[in-house]
């Protein structure tokens, strides 16, 4: 089970602020999944973090990864 913190306007989309699922072991499979469960989210734009750094691409997600859904953001 991999739990997912969800944060920003992505939790108007999601409705929650955790999400858990079972049977993710990528971010290419968490995507499928996530636009599955939650169609909006196909159109936001968002970033995955595993293990706390914003990652792209295919990465593998292990069963203790910290995994989260970040919203665009900006900064100084």
């Amino acid at each position: 089970m991999t739990e997912i913190l969800v944060f920003g306007q992505l939790q108007d989309i999601t409705g929650t602020d955790t999400l858990r699922l079972e049977g993710v072991t990528d971010t290419t499979s968490l995507r499928e999944r996530l636009f599955l469960l939650h169609p909006g989210l196909k159109e936001a734009r968002f970033a995955i973090a595993v293990d706390r750094g914003i990652v792209t691409g295919d990465v593998a997600i292990g069963s203790g990864s910290s995994v989260a859904l970040l919203p665009p953001f900006s900064g100084g």
